[in-house]
């Protein structure tokens, strides 16, 4: 287990890559930009259902293209996972690999650039807004098929769009549609019941299904979905391996390079590093900090700046943190610079607040008192001699690791609370955060859309309950950041929910570490955006 030795006070840092060594993983749960949200719909949706859709046994998807005939007509690609899928249901969108898969097998009305930066169309070739009407008009390309050669029809995106609404996860973005309708052949018309700059990010996650799905029950639908996108599910053996193969039916067939690309899941790090300097795979989707240096800089690619941060969110509801001078305490705590330095090596940005950097509405690092200070002499006199038993519940994703935990469990120690770790499977870290039964929780945060309208939703339908934040007043500043129709008025929006935050010491941010991916130097077309995932039909290999 790596370790990480804080120096005397005037002393430097010891850097945390130098000191490399086996590491403990929780097998198949290193998910990379896991949100909170997804983080507890998943959990409550494996207890409530029975199981998950990628629990089941392995499934070839109907009338997809077999591998090898796929891998005969254009490049092959192999991707190494740290952990599969959570399934293939939109309304069950959590973690990042989520994103990538569905992403590529379901199409839009519109979808992320591929810098993730802004929005473009796909099923829709262009779209307009009448701003005094509150109206969106979108005019669809002609010809659009499923993967089974079906129409894709006004039907079947209406009720993309209805049932990506009644999501949980995604829902509250389209709160301000009042009616989806197609009046004419080749166009969908979407008319808001206020201004809202958040439905038109939103609709990159209403991906097009067939309505009603079939006829089926979304568990079995999802297990064999019929494809609207770039690529189509050939091949699914859950936590070991999925198949996807590219859609000759998708409206811009050439702009599917790969025609069939492999995820291998591979929990261990040292296993996935091993298969691609082996060959075996072309990409490696998670590189922990100490393995970027046994890589060369021409196998190795860094996503700069990206739209995670990692957090410990406290239970507000309950004693100690109930109090905000001992969640202020905690917050004093902390030696962001420090952990930046040693921990991350560096690599990271400094901590700017609960809103990631790389999104439009971000903003500086704060300073003078709206900083995120470290006085752990002031969270002592804040405790006055009282030492608070905490735990500190944690699972090692991206961003943290054995390291992390060891570091903010000392410095917390050092300012004088009793802290216990607990490093728990990510199901069971959600179980146990529904139940209410933690102190403070460390995680990553991510945004997968170009605004930070999403992950400030997040934080007030889901993080507000189980957290204990005042959600009437989170919802508020989603509120104003959704009816704001400038640049300036979402920024304005965000820093009032930063100040909110920072003020009463709601949550703390710990800092925003890179990401690293493993490339095969014959990989073109991996373009990391800045949520640190990818779109799968950019890539290609050159031999």
């Amino acid at each position: 287990m790596r370790t990480i030795t804080l120096p005397a006070p005037g002393a430097e840092p010891v850097r945390g890559r130098c000191c490399r060594g086996p590491k403990l993983l929780l097998s198949g749960r290193a998910a990379r930009g896991a949100s909170l949200l997804g983080i507890l719909l998943g959990s409550v949706l494996i207890a409530g259902c029975g199981g998950s859709e990628s629990q089941s046994a392995g499934t070839v998807r109907r009338n997809a293209t077999p591998p090898a005939s796929a891998g005969a007509s254009g490049s092959a690609i192999t991707i190494a996972r740290s952990s599969d899928i959570t399934g293939l249901n939109p309304q069950e969108l959590n973690i990042g690999e989520d994103y990538e898969t569905q992403e590529a097998i379901y199409a839009g009305l519109v979808r992320a650039s591929a810098n993730g930066r802004s929005v473009e169309g796909d099923l829709a070739s262009n779209w307009t807004f009448d701003e005094g009407a509150l109206t969106y008009r979108f005019k669809l390309r002609s010809g659009l098929e499923f993967s089974d050669g079906r129409p894709i029809t006004a039907e079947d995106i209406i009720y993309s769009i209805e049932y990506a609404a009644k999501g949980a996860e995604y829902g509250p973005l389209f709160s301000a549609i009042r009616s989806v309708t197609a009046p004419v052949p080749n166009e969908i018309v979407i008319k808001l019941s206020r201004y809202s700059n958040l439905v038109l990010p939103g609709l990159t996650f209403a991906f097009i299904l067939p309505k009603n799905l079939d006829g089926e029950k979304p568990v079995d639908f999802f297990k064999d979905p019929v494809s609207s996108g770039e690529y189509e599910l050939a091949k699914w053996s859950p936590n070991n391996e999925m198949v996807v193969a590219g859609n000759p039916r998708y409206w811009d067939r050439k702009a599917v390079l790969a025609k069939r690309i492999t995820f291998q899941i591979i929990p261990d790090e040292n296993a996935r590093l091993n298969a691609l300097q082996a060959g075996d795979v072309n990409l490696d989707e998670y590189v922990p900090d100490e393995q970027v240096a046994a890589l060369p800089k021409d196998e190795l690619l860094e996503s700069n700046p990206r739209s995670t941060l990692v957090m410990f969110v406290t239970n507000d509801g309950r004693a100690p943190f109930n109090s905000q001078g001992n969640r202020e305490a905690a917050a004093l705590a902390i030696d962001r610079p420090l952990i930046l330095k040693t921990i991350w090596d560096s690599d990271g940005a400094p901590t700017q607040g609960l809103i990631p950097p790389g999104l439009p509405e971000s903003h500086p690092t704060p300073v003078g008192g709206e900083a995120w200070e470290y006085n752990p002499g002031k969270a002592r006199e804040l405790l006055a001699g009282k030492h608070p038993t905490v735990d500190l519940l944690a699972s090692y994703e991206r961003g943290i690791d054995s390291s992390l935990v060891d570091v903010l469990q000392r410095e917390l120690e050092e300012a004088g609370f009793r802290v216990k770790a607990q490093v728990r499977d990510f199901a069971s870290a959600a179980t146990q955060l529904l139940s209410g039964e933690f102190s403070m929780f460390l995680t990553p945060q991510s945004s997968f859309l170009p605004t930070a309208g999403e992950v400030m939703t997040t934080y007030a339908t889901l993080v507000a309950p189980f957290a204990h934040w005042d959600a009437a007043q989170a919802e508020g500043f989603v509120a104003k950041f959704g009816g704001a129709r400038s640049l300036e008025g979402r920024k304005e929006a965000a820093l009032d929910f930063e100040r909110w935050n920072h003020a009463g010491f709601v949550a703390n941010p710990i800092g925003n570490p890179y990401v690293f991916f493993g490339v095969d130097k014959h990989l073109r077309g991996l373009l990391v955006q800045p949520f640190g995932t990818y779109r799968l039909g950019t890539l290609q290999l050159e031999k």
